[in-house]
């Protein structure tokens, strides 16, 4: 199974767990409210048992029982729910699991190409030193020895260059103990805030994105979930974006203070429209890692 077919999964997995808690909390907080007004129902059952009106006294009761009985109905598919939930998170841990593998094999073929790149450097150095004896031993040969010494280090250049991009793709983004605290102090004079936060489907975007909430919440900056019948986004562009509904006209204070405390500690955040986002509401969007962009020529040379 690839590593795109994995990530989609464990979100699919996520969304299922996000569903299925959502109703176990609507159906416990039912069983709750039932099981009050059965209570009340049967209170009021006594005092028509002291008022001895016999026909209020059988209404109390009736209204008294179904409630009892919505309240165990709504206990019931509390029930069933937790249950569901507990399948949900076992999937979204298996195929978490699955992924961690997957991705730690592509760290080991990493490090044995990184390991090949340098045997080819070593192998380029060797070639150089036999090139530098040979000069020394014919002045007719000097141009070939130089041109060859040159192409060595170009080829050397580039394997260099190759491997940091490797590495550097395969680094997750993560948040500085400075950056944190940074943060912390930008974002906390300014709470509370309400807003929303969108990501990529990849993990790694998933990942920064809950270490990101986590700064959020503990500046006391609330992200509320977005509403499922309001739409969805379907493209997914590199890095960080705060989404309002209209760039063009001025943002909430909220908005502009998240913006300019991303810059403080080195992270753009450009401003981008979503029709999506409500009037007056802001989201911050986390989408994948940018590539890594090197300038071979200048490697080079």
């Amino acid at each position: 199974m690839s590593e795109q077919t994995l990530q989609a999964a464990v979100s699919s997995w996520e969304y299922f767990v996000l569903i299925v808690s959502g109703l176990l909390t609507v159906a416990t907080a039912s069983a709750a409210v039932f099981a009050y007004r059965a209570y009340v129902w049967h209170a009021r059952h006594r005092e028509t048992q002291l008022s001895g009106d016999l026909h209020e006294l059988h209404r109390t009761d009736v209204k008294g029982s179904q409630h009892e009985r919505l309240s165990q109905i709504a206990s019931l598919a509390g029930v069933v729910l937790s249950l569901l939930a507990l399948v949900a998170t076992g999937g979204f841990t298996r195929r978490s699991h699955q992924l961690s593998d997957l991705q730690n094999d592509s760290r080991t073929k990493l490090a044995h190409t990184a390991q090949g790149a340098a045997e080819k450097a070593g192998q380029a150095v060797n070639d150089l030193d036999r090139a530098k004896s040979r000069l020394a031993a014919t002045e007719t040969e000097l141009g070939k020895t130089e041109d060859d010494l040159k192409n060595a280090y170009t080829e050397l250049a580039k394997a260099k260059t190759r491997l940091h991009i490797l590495e550097n793709d395969r680094v997750p983004r993560t948040l500085t103990k400075k950056q944190k605290d940074t943060l912390l102090a930008l974002l906390k004079p300014e709470a509370p805030q309400e807003l929303f936060i969108f990501r990529a489907p990849d993990q790694e975007s998933v990942s920064y994105a809950t270490a990101i909430q986590a700064i959020l919440g503990e500046a006391g900056w609330k992200v509320v979930e977005y509403p499922r019948n309001a739409g969805t986004i379907t493209s997914f562009p590199d890095g960080l974006e705060l989404l309002v509904a209209d760039v063009a006209k001025p943002v909430s204070r909220g908005a502009f203070k998240l913006q300019e405390s991303f810059e403080r500690i080195g992270l753009r955040m450009p401003a981008a429209p979503l029709l999506l986002i409500p009037e007056g509401k802001f989201a911050l969007y986390v989408g994948p890692k940018p590539k890594f962009v090197a300038n071979l020529k200048t490697s080079t040379n």
